[in-house]
């Protein structure tokens, strides 16, 4: 008897200092038809109503491991008498992706009847973490002759969770989520059915999208770079669950609401974007599980944008569509008046854009290329046009990140109307932007383009001129504008360069012409004219022209300087019955609008001039006044019937009835 009392007392030394490896193969012996495994397990003490462990650890079998520290786990459960689990904390730690897809509908089955499994009992957990989603804190679970209620904590909101059964095969499901200062911003109300195949959840939703914007922002479900929703959005929302886990399961919420959405976007760390958004249908949305891919649609709606420069901006929203990663596709249409971008003032705006705007870190919008446009009444300080309309496009990609915003398009063709400047210059012309580049959140802009000749015209003087082929290059820094441009027409008649600078905000600026010449051997200086006249022209020769200017704008008062030179070489031409050839002059002016122009001497030859006698080798000295309304002359020589004629110095005015020679 010794004996044996003496093997009793061994055995049970062994048995508790040997409690966890016994307590693991009994776990794992109980497990040992499911996927689960015990691998590591330490028991603290085993006490008289209660067993603590230190640690349990269970493991699938693809390598995914739940760890759970501080259970407090009770002897004593009963049937009718609560039992109290506390865990201190469950990590959730996954091995990677499974090839085998987790039975969500098994899952629900397991949690519905967790009642009748494990009556009048309460789990608690202080906190449940994985490296997927948000932690959880304050996780309490309990279940009552009336059902089960979860309670837990994640980020700052309280969310309570109550399930009752209705039938065998029905049960209510309501979730609430609640912010510290009680404003609910989520709300479900459930029905699930268990079916032959699964189960079928339908109900109503709320979800106050302010409050919810945080958990968005962690889970990667809305980019950081949108700052604020606000909105409350309700509805219906339906899904099916199957019994075969390889079905995914597809959630659709038809949601609407009452006010619209506002909503903040960062453009940089200096600017933001605010977009209010209504919309006329109510907002579909699929979300599907396990990828979680989803698409959102509304047939149509309202939107407005404003930033630090553009307020209130209107856009109507046709066919948009949203998917995972936000990526949308939209219809846009602008029907607006009175709008002022930067130092252009449009006085009514007609666009209709289909785009795609992705959103991310760095936002990408893209212009579809039939995208079309017409402005009306576009003017800055210098010039004015009646209309300009995009005829073609090759779409346009703008893109937002922490240095701005910047934008580019390969090509864009614009006709404008309606052209009217102060120097008197009107007209239409058609244009091709290529190449164009828009950064510094639209502080610099530059571009190439051309100008078809066939399909431009510009009066200056009362004259309708017929302008050649222009190509070149503009930029806008900082509202500084500049340019450089080729003259040439397909029949090489115009050739020449011009460099231009205007600033924007002062209206100064300065002009370079170049090598400009017109070859009247080539092309009849009517030709240039539209209608050509019939009284007048200029058959042959040739025009040189240069200059340099600048333009000042002070009190209203606008004033050209600078210096221009005209060289004609051997022009032919005629007035009615008169006739002459071989002009050759050279004009060199010092222009100032307000002072006058002061031109320098020079000479002027002309071969022949018939006025009904011949008059010919015609020599003289001359020089334009100031204010263009008179010539002196200094020497006149002409040969006239086999002699010569000459005249003392006189001044000659255009005006007079009468002049002395």
């Amino acid at each position: 008897m010794t004996v044996f009392l003496g093997l009793i007392v061994i055995a049970a030394i062994g048995i508790y200092l040997y409690r966890d490896s016994i307590a693991r193969n009994v776990a794992n012996s109980v497990l040992k038809n499911s996927e689960l495994a015990v691998t590591g397990l330490s028991i603290n003490s085993i006490g008289a109503d209660n067993v603590n462990f230190d640690e349990l650890v269970l493991e699938w079998s693809g390598g995914s491991r739940i760890r759970i520290t501080g259970i407090v786990l009770p002897t004593n459960i009963r049937k009718t008498q609560p039992g109290v689990l506390q865990i201190d904390e469950i990590e959730l730690i996954r091995a990677g992706e499974s090839d085998q897809p987790v039975s969500i509908a098994a899952i629900l089955a397991s949690i519905l009847e967790l009642p009748q499994n494990v009556p009048y009992s309460t789990v608690q957990i202080g906190r449940v973490s994985t490296a997927e989603l948000p932690p959880l804190a304050n996780v309490s679970w309990e279940s009552t002759d009336a059902g089960q209620l979860l309670r837990l904590d994640i980020g700052p909101f309280a969310v309570t969770t109550g399930i009752e059964p209705v039938t065998d095969s029905e049960h209510r499901v309501s979730i609430t989520a609640t912010t510290p200062d009680s404003v609910v911003a989520m709300a479900l109300a459930l029905a699930v059915e268990r079916e032959t195949s699964g189960f079928v959840i339908s109900g109503q939703s709320t979800a106050r999208m302010a409050p919810l914007l945080p958990v968005m922002h962690a889970i990667g479900m809305v980019p950081a770079k949108i700052t604020s929703i606000d909105t409350l959005l309700w509805g219906a929302v339906n899904t099916s669950i199957s019994d075969n886990p390889q079905e995914p399961i597809q959630v659709e919420a038809t949601l609407q609401s009452d006010n619209g959405m506002s909503l903040e976007y960062r453009i940089d760390d200096h600017s933001q974007m605010q977009i209010r958004i209504v919309t006329h249908t109510p907002t579909v949305t699929m979300v599907e599980y396990p990828s979680l891919d989803w698409h959102a649609t509304v047939e149509s709606g309202e939107m407005k944008v404003s930033t630090a420069s553009i307020q209130d901006f209107p856009l109507s929203v046709t066919a948009l569509t949203c998917q995972a990663g936000i990526i949308c596709t939209l219809q846009a249409n602008i029907a607006t008046s009175d709008i002022l971008l930067g130092w252009l003032a449009i006085a009514s705006a007609d666009v209709s854009a289909p785009m795609t705007i992705t959103v991310g870190e760095q936002t990408l919008v893209q212009l579809a290329e039939t995208t079309t446009a017409t402005f009306r009444g576009v003017k800055n300080q210098e010039m004015t046009a009646e209309s300009i309309d995009l005829i073609r496009f090759t779409g346009a990609t703008v893109h937002v990140d922490d240095d701005g915003w910047r934008g580019m398009s390969d090509e864009a063709h614009l006709q404008i109307e309606g052209i009217a400047a102060p120097s008197g210059l009107s007209g239409s012309l058609a244009t091709t932007l290529s190449n164009v580049a828009i950064s510094d959140g639209g502080a610099t802009i530059t571009s190439e383009y051309h100008i078809d000749a066939t399909a431009a015209q510009l009066t200056l003087a009362n004259l309708a001129w017929s302008v050649p082929n222009i190509a070149g290059t503009w930029k806008v820094v900082n509202n500084k504008f500049s340019a450089a441009a080729t003259l040439i027409s397909a029949d090489d008649a115009i050739q020449g360069k011009l460099a231009l600078k205007h600033d924007l905000d002062t209206s100064n600026g300065e002009m370079q012409l170049r090598d400009v010449s017109i070859d009247l051997n080539s092309r009849n200086l009517s030709k240039f004219l539209l209608p050509a006249p019939q009284t007048w022209d200029a058959t042959a020769g040739h025009l040189s022209l240069g200059a340099d200017l600048n333009w000042i704008t002070a009190d209203d008062d606008y004033n050209i300087k600078g210096n221009m030179q005209l060289e004609l070489d051997s022009i032919a031409a005629f007035r009615g019955d008169i006739a002459l050839t071989g002009l050759s002059t050279e004009l060199r002016t010092i222009i100032n609008t307000q002072t006058g122009h002061e031109f320098e001497p020079t000479t002027l030859s002309i071969d022949v001039i018939d006025v009904g006698l011949p008059l010919s080798e015609i020599t003289t000295e001359f020089q334009v006044g100031a204010d263009l309304s008179s010539v002196q002359v200094d020497a006149l020589s002409m040969s006239l019937l086999g002699g010569t004629v000459r005249t003392d110095p006189f001044n000659y005015s255009p005006q007079a009835t009468a002049a002395a020679i």
